[in-house]
């Protein structure tokens, strides 16, 4: 049996980087594996799991208002067409989405080019959010509502990274034959070629972590925090650390230049493959995203023994207390409680975080794997 994995995209995000420690386990499971991606895309995975795995070069056409025409989009009929050339074989085809709305074209195609040809269709998204989540117009909601609902309705399968987003998928969908299973992420506590680098001084420091953007991540409330914090005259000396790159790093970075504060000091990194090396540098991590799945960075940062500061955001709460978690989206208490702790000789509680330790749990994620394939 072989199982065929689609990467529709080029970007190596966070959905990508987990689906391909599935790619892992199941061939050091002895399971077969298929990519089908862009040559870009699988010399990404490769790098990443150090491992090779048989490659079709394949590129599927996405097209500007896709999710609006769903079948009623052309490149609908070419991606059909091109996907029966490759999956023909395969006991199932897993299509990887950054999010359900991702990709349509494909998803609608590689769904019903399985149905057609009696294999099994799979969606891989590790985590499922409302239009009011994430902070979308009432029209693009709208839009998402209907080919998420469109998408899900062309396979056989979900897979996501907890029982939480199963649950949500299962709600929404409203589909009796809908199958959902759960691979829970994996990250392993060896974190090998870290440098002793921690910096000792009497500065703390914030790091930023991940792409640099307004709709997901949140990076306009870290301009907003960063305003309420600049009016602070009794703020004590710290260095903000922005590790990753993306749309609204140029509006951080005016804010940065413009800043006139003098205990206030900033480090911007760029996009760094040794992410963690810098984050030991730091004493906390900031995320504001509006929306995460399970955030791999929260789950480093502990490892780490880094303090974090978060909104409560859905499902965050698995891997930190509430206690630890500031109220959607409160700037000026985010910039409170930076304030406060920035004035503390506190460091980071020592909580069980059982959640965490199942993450790291390597036998438990093979298996998991294995079960599910």
């Amino acid at each position: 049996m072989k199982h065929g994995f689609v990467f529709p995209g080029d970007v190596m995000g966070g959905h990508e980087m987990m689906a391909a420690k599935i790619l892992s386990a199941l061939q050091h499971g002895g399971k077969r594996v298929l990519v089908l991606s862009t040559r870009a895309m699988y010399e990404k995975l490769a790098q990443f799991t150090g491992l090779n795995f048989e490659f079709v070069e394949v590129q599927f056409l996405t097209f500007r208002f896709e999710s609006f025409l769903g079948y009623a989009n052309p490149y609908y009929f070419k991606n059909k067409a091109q996907a029966k050339r490759y999956i023909a074989g395969l006991t199932s085809v897993t299509v990887v989405l950054g999010g359900v709305n991702s990709h349509h074209s494909t998803t609608l195609a590689i769904g019903t080019a399985c149905a057609e040809m009696g294999i099994d269709a799979r969606l891989y998204i590790p985590m499922f959010h409302s239009p009011k989540e994430m902070d979308v117009s009432v029209i693009k909601g709208f839009s998402n509502t209907r080919s998420a609902k469109r998408a899900l309705g062309a396979v056989s399968t979900v897979l996501t990274i907890d029982e939480y987003w199963a649950e949500r998928v299962r709600t929404f969908a409203n589909r009796h034959s809908l199958g959902l299973q759960v691979i829970h992420n994996y990250l392993s506590r060896s974190i090998p070629n870290l440098a002793e680098v921690k910096i000792q001084n009497e500065r703390k420091r914030f790091c930023v972590v991940g792409r640099m953007d307004k709709e997901q991540k949140g990076m306009d409330y870290v301009v907003n925090v960063l305003e309420v914090l600049s009016t602070m005259p009794e703020l004590p000396p710290h260095t903000w650390v922005f590790i990753g790159d993306g749309p609204y790093l140029g509006e951080i970075k005016k804010f940065a230049k413009s800043c006139t504060h003098p205990n206030m000091a900033f480090e911007f990194c760029g996009w760094r493959k040794d992410s963690l090396t810098i984050m030991r540098t730091c004493d906390a991590l900031v995320l504001t995203s509006r929306w995460e799945g399970i955030p791999t960075v929260v789950a480093e940062a502990l490892m780490l023994n880094l303090s974090v500061f978060a909104f409560d955001i859905a499902a965050i709460d698995l891997l930190l207390v509430k206690d630890e978690l500031i109220p959607c989206f409160d700037s000026a208490l985010f910039a409170e409680k930076l304030r406060l702790y920035l004035g503390s000789k506190s460091t980071l509680i020592n909580r069980q975080r059982p959640y965490l330790d199942m993450m790291c749990d390597e036998s438990r994620f093979q298996q998991e794997v294995l079960s599910r394939y």
